[in-house]
């Protein structure tokens, strides 16, 4: 993609704006968004609370094995991908040389996705989970565990469970989609 002259970036006008845009993609889009959110707004008001608790339930009862084979799906894709010659395709003119190098990409992408997460909820869902444990792990109350210790336990269980292995090949194979 071109990049446009810093003149032209400046005098933009909301009528350069609109013909720029792919009104087939951009349309129906911000329509189901409007509509998503104040279908959210009214009905969540009332019903939010138990109709997403319905939801979670029937998703983890119904096809949470799926999740666990997606997941584990993406993570050999990210490994393949990584270490095949599909992680050499060079994004951009063959010509240019890229604007960071390897190590300041990973730091930037660490940063910005796992580094904010753990900023905050590497303190808060270990709190989370030791107060109200998931039913995921079969103790859906503090009274289904014998000791504080078992708490404990589990609490960092489901929190090395969302911040271990899974969450950066499952993000980063859906990003990979992008540039293609």
């Amino acid at each position: 993609m071109a990049v446009e002259p810093e003149s032209k970036l400046r005098d933009w006008s909301p009528s350069d704006v609109w013909r720029g845009l792919n009104k087939p993609v951009f349309i129906p889009a911000v329509i189901i968004i409007i509509a998503g959110l104040i279908f959210a707004t009214w009905w969540g008001a009332e019903h939010g609370g138990e109709g997403f608790e319905e939801l979670n339930n029937t998703v983890v009862e119904t096809i949470g094995w799926w999740y666990v084979i997606i997941t584990a799906v993406f993570v050999g894709f990210a490994f393949w991908a990584g270490l095949s010659k599909v992680g050499n395709i060079r994004l951009g003119r063959d010509d240019e040389k890229p604007e960071f190098a390897l190590g300041s990409w990973f730091t930037m992408l660490f940063a910005a996705g796992m580094g904010i997460g753990l900023v905050f909820w590497g303190v808060a869902e270990p709190l989370w989970h030791f107060v109200a444990p998931p039913e995921a792990t079969g103790d859906a109350t503090s009274e289904g565990m014998a000791t504080q210790s078992d708490m404990i336990g589990s609490a960092f269980g489901a929190t090395a469970f969302h911040w271990g292995s899974t969450p950066g090949p499952s993000t980063s194979s859906w990003g990979w989609a992008l540039p293609i």
